[in-house]
């Protein structure tokens, strides 16, 4: 016998929590005159010492006070409960950073995700050498903090917090940020989708790249000048897009079969040992660049071809 979930009249699926599990709300900004961060990591203790085996943050907020999110941060990454966190709406900044600490994390599929660097209050100056240093500091700890709750490396993370990223719930699904999109397991056809997404977005922006990179000095033998600062943009947009393509290829049980075919494994089992799809050819240059020198010696076509994927012009004598 089986049970269907029950449908809300738009013919959504709807998520009730079971009867008598707390639900916590942060549907405001955190700090004094709103939401009170303090009081709801204070409540996040207090039922754990009650026995509760498992509460619910629900979240429509856009952030607000750093030093009141870390006291509900602490309180919901170190509680012996199970913490799940809800995307209701909009789950930005600070807000954004406290659904991440859930261990299992629902996002409505209107909801938005955003990552992005502090800021200071109305009454800093950024120009302030004491300020800007504070500042810094305490970008590295909110870095800290998504690396806490995150896969994504620390350089992935901190380029989308520079860029100050929006992600729909599909996307935060895509990178592992979401565990869910209204309480359904990720289907492979969406996430397929979205790696194709992710693979056109990228080959688009990397032929924009290569058209705007300046040409190298063929006579003096150097290699081309760092792009301009006007490129940061396109830069932090492959990055986001690169970081989303590599999550979903770990989500993926097996890689494509065109995948597949053309990346054949060398003679020494070079590829990764958990069944994982193997590294791009910018992920090797970027980890392990002796890798690529071994494999252009043993298999100068194999390399060609994971040169060409990634930078859609021949190799050449690298």
């Amino acid at each position: 016998m089986t049970t269907e979930k029950p449908l809300s009249p738009s013919g959504a699926t709807l998520l009730p929590i079971p009867a008598g599990e707390p639900v916590l709300t942060l549907y405001d900004t955190l700090g004094p005159g709103h939401a009170d961060g303090h009081a709801l990591a204070r409540e996040v203790w207090r039922l754990e010492a009650e026995g509760c085996p498992r509460i619910h943050l629900r979240i429509n907020s856009a952030g607000g006070s750093v030093a009141q999110g870390y006291s509900l941060f602490a309180a919901l990454r170190h509680t012996r409960m199970e913490v799940h966190t809800w995307a209701d709406g909009l789950a930005l900044s600070m807000a954004g950073l406290l659904f991440l600490a859930g261990r299992h994390r629902h996002m409505a599929p209107w909801s938005m995700l955003m990552l992005h660097n502090p800021s200071l209050t109305a009454e800093g100056e950024a120009e302030d050498p004491g300020n800007a240093l504070i500042l810094e500091r305490v970008r590295q700890s909110v870095l800290k903090m998504y690396a806490d709750v995150t896969a994504l490396s620390d350089g992935r993370l901190a380029t989308m917090m520079q860029a100050e990223t929006w992600l729909t719930a599909s996307e935060a699904l895509a990178l592992g940020l979401a565990t869910d999109l209204a309480g359904q397991a990720p289907q492979p056809a969406l996430e397929q989708t979205l790696r194709a997404q992710a693979q056109a977005g990228i080959e688009a922006l990397q032929a924009t790249l290569l058209q705007a990179r300046p040409a190298p000095d063929a006579s003096a033998g150097q290699p081309p000048a760092a792009p301009a600062e006007g490129l940061a943009t396109l830069l932090a947009q492959l990055a986001a897009l690169e970081a989303q393509l590599t999550a979903l290829e770990g989500r993926l049980a097996a890689p494509s079969a065109a995948v597949a075919s053309a990346y054949t494994p060398l003679p020494q089992a070079t590829a990764r040992a958990n069944g994982q799809p193997e590294r791009t050819f910018r992920q090797w240059e970027r980890h392990n660049p002796q890798w690529l020198a071994r494999l252009q010696a043993e298999d100068p076509a194999r390399f060609e071809a994971l040169y060409r994927a990634c930078y859609g012009q021949k190799g050449g004598t690298r």
